[in-house]
Parts: C-alpha cells; sequence; structure tokens
C-alpha cells in the first residue's frame, strides 16, 4: 500500500478496557519511555503506568481516565505503526480520537495533545456542575422514529442527536428526564439494543456551549503547527489543513454533533482504500464493514499483536520495537 490510500481513524471514549496498555509496554521499547516523559512533563491527576497496564479496571464514570488511557494506546499504536512504515495521508478522529488525530497528523504535540484532552474534560465537568444529563445508544431504529421519539422527549429538556454511527444507530444526548421519555418510547419488540451510555457528560450536545467557551481560551495558549496531512472534520466531513480550522474544530466539536457516515463519505471521495482503526478494540472498524464501498480494514492492534507474533515466532527482531 502506498500513504496516498491510506487513512488512519483514531477512536474516542467507550473503547477503554482495563489493561489495554499493556501489549504496548510488554513489546514496544519505545512506549515505556514514552508514557514517563508525558508523565514528568505534564501534571496529570493518575499514575499512567498503572492506568495503562492494570487489569483492574477504573472506577465507573471515570471519564478523564478512560480518555488519558484511550489518547495514549492510540498514540502508542500509531508510532508502533511508523516503525513498520505506515503512515496515512489523511487521519480522522472519532469524538475525542480527534486529539489523536491531531497529533498524528503534526498540528499538536502528543503532551499538548494529551493537555486538549485534559483541559476539554475539566471545561466540560465544571461547565456541567450540578447539572444531570447524559447519554442514550439506540441501535435498530431509522431516523424518522428517532426523531419521533425525540419530539416528545424535548419536551421535558434537551435531547439532540449526538452521534449518527450508521442509518440505526444512534447516540441521543441530553438533560436526563428528557433522556428517560425517550428511553420509554424507544422501548419496542425488536428493537435491537437500547443502552445508556455509562457518561455523566451530555457529549456533542448544546448543553456544553458554556465548556467550549471556556476551552476556547486554553486553545489560545496552545501551539498549534500546519498540519503535514489533511484532517476530516468529524461533523461534516469537511478536509482541514490549515491552523485556523483547525482551531475553530477544536472549539465546535465540544457541541457539534459526531456524523460518521458523512466523514467516511468524505475519505472515500478522496479515493481512500485501506482504512486503518489505530487503537483498541474494533468499534470503528464495525462500522467501517457496513459500508460495501470501504475495501480494505485495518485494525492496528490485531495486525500489530500478529506481526509481532509472526517475527517472534520466525526468530526475527520485531520492527515494532525498533527506535
Amino acid at each position: 500500500m502506498t500513504e496516498s490510500d491510506v487513512a488512519f481513524l483514531f477512536p474516542g471514549y467507550g473503547v477503554q478496557t482495563a489493561g489495554m496498555g499493556q501489549w504496548l509496554f510488554r513489546h514496544c521499547d519505545f512506549f515505556p519511555g514514552m508514557i514517563r516523559d508525558i508523565q514528568h512533563s505534564l501534571d496529570v491527576p493518575y499514575a499512567l503506568e498503572p492506568l495503562l497496564t492494570s487489569d483492574t479496571s477504573w472506577p465507573d464514570h471515570d471519564e478523564l481516565a478512560a480518555q488519558i488511557a484511550i489518547y495514549l494506546v492510540n498514540a502508542g499504536y500509531d508510532r508502533a505503526l511508523h516503525n513498520y512504515k505506515i503512515r496515512p495521508s489523511i487521519v480522522y478522529g472519532y469524538s475525542s480520537g480527534i486529539y489523536s488525530a491531531l497529533s498524528c497528523c503534526g498540528a499538536v504535540s502528543l503532551r499538548d495533545g494529551l493537555g486538549l484532552v485534559c483541559e476539554a474534560y475539566r471545561c466540560m465537568k465544571v461547565g456541567m456542575a450540578g447539572h444531570k444529563a447524559g447519554m442514550l445508544a439506540i441501535t435498530g431504529l431509522v431516523l424518522p422514529i428517532v426523531q419521533e421519539i425525540m419530539a416528545e422527549a424535548e419536551k421535558y429538556g434537551v435531547v439532540v442527536i449526538a452521534n449518527t454511527n450508521s442509518d440505526r444507530q444512534f447516540f441521543l444526548s441530553g438533560d436526563y428526564q428528557a433522556l428517560e421519555v425517550a428511553y420509554e418510547k424507544a422501548r419496542r419488540p425488536g428493537l435491537l439494543n437500547i443502552r445508556w451510555l455509562p457518561v455523566s457528560i451530555p457529549y456533542h450536545s448544546p448543553l456544553l456551549q458554556s465548556a467550549a467557551a471556556q476551552f476556547n481560551t486554553y486553545i489560545r495558549k496552545i501551539e498549534l503547527l500546519e498540519p503535514d496531512i489533511p484532517l476530516v472534520c468529524g461533523s461534516n466531513g469537511a478536509v482541514l489543513d490549515r491552523v485556523d480550522q483547525i482551531r475553530e474544530l477544536l472549539v465546535k466539536q465540544l457541541v457539534d454533533p459526531v456524523d460518521f457516515p458523512r466523514s467516511l463519505a468524505s475519505l472515500l471521495e478522496r479515493d481512500v482504500t485501506d482504512f486503518w482503526e489505530v487503537g483498541h478494540g474494533s468499534f470503528l472498524a464495525k462500522l467501517l464493514r457496513r459500508e460495501q464501498r470501504v475495501r480494505h480494514i485495518f485494525q492496528a492492534e490485531d495486525w500489530l499483536i500478529a506481526s509481532h507474533s509472526s517475527e517472534y515466532t520466525l526468530g526475527k527482531e520485531s520492527r515494532c520495537d525498533c527506535e
């Protein structure tokens, strides 16, 4: 494959599992040093190595711990692919995966990207203090029916489509009381899945307008660079390649919805043929498999583990451990 037809897609909150950084610590020589450097250079409210390697899950609703872990594991797999000389021509970040995408394309340093993760969460948490909100996942209903459900729920508070993952999978975000109404209205025979998401923040909703304003103040202090490769916006599929566009995106993405099919269409319009999910798990790969035009899907985690095992069996030093 060539860089011209490769896209890196970075997952966001929700893919976390306990110990998801263990393989990177054990088999990628660069990773422990990378984590130590971050720990020493940034005031992070966790000991990072145990966060990434412990088999004991972090407490429920510790959304910041999960987002930090996801960002660092995404970065580890990105670096490991780099050591295999696999690089993208364009990047995409799903929800909070945007910070990983920005680091990958050179718009922010690894350290500043993690700073953005932490500050965005702080702004959202402060902005929602005393406000009971949440998110709901609905799978199996088409958009017009979801909109009908929302019309009833909106009588009790804010409720919006925060994430469109496919034509039959949506995440709703908003006031808790309104979401409770939506939950009851959506329950029906044959519905594949309706569930509460384990979050306390109404991500990608207008309830975060004040948080976005606070976050904008912080963003002005961060050094943003012209990206080496373009970035696809998660809300409208726009292709961004300038600092001013990225600065605007960072503020708006707290409030704007995620529209994965629209972003995927933008990638396909640029003749991307090889789609790499660069992070833990297979959430994005499962969404990609629903699109017939997607030719090749790679899960970086599985590919790297398989490649390392093959080289170890043959008595070769893994290139993942280089540099």
